[in-house]
């Protein structure tokens, strides 16, 4: 079943509705939750986009701060989600003097610019931003100079001991791992147990949270939520060097999953060796860094990016909750233990009370992603919107990104179908409607987008998710206005504006009414 044209035009009205009401949530309730369709935004991918880019002419702050203006003018589209590396903003330590041959004091201040820029357009036009700051591999190199290597242990087979010269080192090099070439600003990898990252880490996130939450902007309407990050490496979702993915420690060559357990035993002598073995170790620091973001921001949404079952290293780790386990890691073979302990991390996430609400994510959807249980991701996602009721637990909001802009070469890896052979004819328009056939598949909206609500998906058309996130590029194609020039026999001359306020629509129309009651 597809809506026809005249639907879609009634659903203009909603999508404007749903943009003003954005900014009434924002003022009148806390915390302040996102809702509808983003426009997703990488500032350093975006920077490529300028003019002037390639020979360094570029007035990069103006031309991000008019990107960031037209896709708020779109009506479908309730803000931004702005990705941005934490050594790109807060470029130097407090206090240094700016010296081309110190390293701490390479750059002297901060530079919070583009994120100005994005609050100040969504608060013109009464539209909201979410943040995806990242650190791990983006950690600025004045906080890393602070941090002893630990590279050197694995000079020989038995410098990696507890107690040796490396007993304080807490940063470590690592080649060949997963978003090494997409997101990384170094190989270089802080613990993400090292009291100096944290430090610096939390002492940045108040820095944000007093720009955009408190001061400079008191109870700023367009802050809604920030990826919680931390004990990550190139991005904000659970994804660590693993040896399944070939990553290697440098220059041993040392496997990954090898490295970790060395590094872990170094890290804890007095842990005993059920802790050495084990990924405990990152839930641990996972469930730390929760903590830390539900005490230094409030009356914003918290963003939780577990990915998929798989990167983190395959060790074993006690499972919190063999319920959650059971519906998101099985079958599991090669990768339950990695799958396992984001379960753990996810029960943590669920159970802990403060002052925000809590959203998970998949960032890496496509048309062609499970939608039955059994691997976290988006079915993941969609599970916990709708918990079964024996768990007792509070119900999260879901949401999930586009992992490839349908408007460029990726238009077929994104939006084909697993259910038969990909057309190399597929249309653009066709690969985003067959991505948001997976995306609302399981909810109550499903049959509009051709997919399915009942329990073949793994959900029972309960799942109510709350927003996606689109690539700036094909929220720019949408906008252009062009229709297919050959009807598509799936979805007519339906162009991708039509989609996304389609998508907006049925967003906000989930969020207002209570999900329907599944037979049994």
């Amino acid at each position: 079943m597809f809506r026809n044209k005249d639907i879609i035009a009634v659903s203009a009205y909603w999508t404007l509705f749903l943009g003003v009401a954005s900014l009434w949530q924002a003022d009148a309730q806390t915390p302040r939750q996102p809702l509808g369709v983003y426009a997703k935004i990488d500032i350093e991918t975006a920077e490529t986009g300028c003019p002037g880019y390639a020979d360094g002419t570029a007035d990069l702050h103006s031309c991000l701060k008019k990107l960031f203006k037209d896709l708020l003018k779109d009506t479908a589209i309730q803000g931004l989600t702005v990705g941005e590396r934490w050594d790109h903003i807060q470029l130097s330590s407090a206090g240094c003097s700016p010296s081309p041959t110190a390293e701490l004091c390479y750059h002297a201040g901060d530079d919070w610019g583009y994120l100005d820029d994005a609050f100040a357009e969504a608060n013109d036009v009464g539209k909201t931003v979410q943040l995806i700051i990242t650190p791990g591999v983006d950690t600025p190199l004045w906080v890393l100079a602070q941090i002893t290597s630990c590279d050197s242990m694995f000079n020989s087979p038995t410098s990696a001991t507890v107690g040796g010269p490396n007993a304080n080192c807490g940063k470590v090099t690592f080649n060949g791992f997963q978003q090494e070439k997409q997101r990384a600003d170094g190989p270089v990898f802080p613990l993400p147990w090292n009291c100096v990252y944290i430090a610096a880490w939390n002492t940045f996130l108040e820095e944000l949270n007093d720009r955009y939450n408190t001061h400079f902007l008191a109870n700023n309407p367009a802050f809604v939520s920030i990826a919680v990050a931390g004990p990550n490496g190139a991005s904000d979702e659970m994804i660590l060097p693993t040896s399944a993915y070939g990553a290697v420690q440098y220059p041993s060559g040392m496997l990954a999953d090898l490295a970790w357990m060395y590094l872990i035993e170094n890290s804890f002598p007095g842990a005993g060796s059920t802790y050495w073995n084990s990924d405990q170790a990152f839930v641990d620091q996972w469930s730390h860094r929760i903590d830390d973001y539900e005490t230094i921001f409030s009356g914003v949404t918290l963003v939780l990016s577990p990915d998929a079952g798989n990167y983190f290293p395959e060790m074993p780790t006690v499972v919190t909750d063999p319920d959650l386990f059971a519906k998101d890691c099985t079958p599991h073979k090669g990768d339950a233990e990695s799958c396992g302990a984001k379960t753990d991390v996810l029960s943590y996430f669920v159970s802990k009370v403060g002052p925000n609400s809590k959203a998970t994510r998949t960032g890496g959807m496509t048309a062609s992603v499970p939608t039955a249980l059994g691997d976290l991701g988006l079915a993941g996602v969609k599970l916990l919107t709708d918990p079964p009721k024996s768990w007792k637990q509070t119900p999260l909001l879901g949401a999930a990104e586009f992992d490839h802009p349908v408007s460029g070469k990726s238009r077929q890896k994104e939006g084909c179908l697993p259910s038969f052979p990909c057309d190399p004819k597929v249309t653009t328009e066709e690969a985003a409607y067959n991505v948001l056939t997976t995306f609302f598949s399981g909810t109550p909206v499903a049959a509009y987008y051709g997919g399915l609500a009942g329990p073949g998906n793994g959900v029972c058309g309960n799942a109510l998710m709350q927003y996606l996130e689109v690539p700036y590029v094909d929220v720019q194609y949408a906008e252009t206005g062009a229709a297919p020039k050959v009807p598509s026999p799936i979805i007519g001359d339906t162009t991708i504006q039509d989609l996304l306020t389609m998508a907006s629509q049925d967003l906000a129309a989930m969020a207002a009414q209570p999900p329907p009651t599944c037979p049994m």
